[in-house]
């Protein structure tokens, strides 16, 4: 009899214990997990990380690859230019993180015979987005010059293995109608649009001289890194806005905080529809 009156406390009870479990994921990674380390010439910290790092680290970052003895590349910059590796020029220094910004050139064997010119577009509403120095343009590479030239610049391409073509900028917006004689290339073009400068008129010049990218962070997360924590965050800050809140918990040296590291409120352990998301 009395092992029935307590049959229902002790469902209750594994039920709660089973939610208990179930309710929440693994601990925050650790200060440790996601410290700044180094990379050739770069120091690498958030929005940076690592291929191996990000799951554990952080959500929406720009991917680096550290193999090279002596540069820094990026095969991922939020949806900026998806799936082509950059060679940050200057390497990811305090002052990139100061400025949020770092000066990129494409990084592929096609430039040099322009069969593999990177069809390259993206809108300014990701976390990484073009400086105002630079805008989306068009390349032009052609067997014949197209009729409608008046408002376009040739280009020098003689590194082109085939000598018979001409290439040509085409200042935004971009023009349609391009017969089958051209191939069509979307590129970071200077957005002055006037291409007087050398490199500007050499377009293996143009490629490998690259163009400035900056990202945003969160007001929260800013705040985060000020007080001596990491930005564990989740969803997309879309630029130029700041003060929107993508931060999870501030990752300190003595554990996860909801907001920085000296607010006394610890996280031990995180639910799991907190759980960040992840762009595959």
């Amino acid at each position: 009899m009395r092992f029935s009156y307590l049959f229902p406390v002790l469902i209750i009870a594994c039920f709660a214990a089973f939610f208990n479990k179930f309710s929440y994921t693994d601990a925050y990674p650790s200060f440790e997990t996601c410290s700044p380390f180094s990379c050739n010439s770069s120091t690498i910290r958030y929005p940076f990380q690592t291929s191996n790092r990000t799951l554990s680290c952080t959500g929406e970052v720009a991917i680096v690859d550290c193999q090279d003895d002596q540069n820094t590349f990026l095969s991922r910059i939020g949806e900026l230019c998806y799936n082509y590796v950059y060679r940050v020029l200057g390497g990811i220094t305090q002052s990139s993180y100061s400025t949020r910004s770092i000066r990129i050139a494409l990084d592929t064997p096609g430039l040099d015979d322009c069969s593999n010119i990177p069809i390259c577009t993206a809108d300014n509403y990701d976390k990484f987005y073009l400086a105002d120095e630079y805008e989306w343009g068009t390349i032009l590479i052609c067997q014949t010059k197209p009729p409608y030239a008046a408002n376009i610049k040739e280009i020098e391409c003689s590194h082109c293995r085939s000598t018979n073509v001409s290439c040509f900028f085409v200042p935004p917006p971009y023009i349609g109608g391009v017969d089958d004689s051209c191939s069509i290339y979307y590129v970071v073009v200077p957005a002055d649009q006037k291409y007087n400068s050398s490199d500007e008129k050499n377009l293996l010049k143009l490629m490998q001289t690259g163009f400035e990218i900056k990202w945003n962070i969160s007001d929260d997360c800013h705040t985060c890194e000020t007080s001596g924590g990491l930005c564990y965050t989740d969803s997309i800050l879309t630029a130029p806005v700041s003060t929107a809140s993508d931060l999870i918990a501030c990752i300190c040296t003595d554990g996860a905080h909801e907001h920085t590291c000296p607010d006394g409120k610890h996280l031990n352990k995180k639910k799991w529809w907190k759980t960040p998301r992840y762009i595959a």
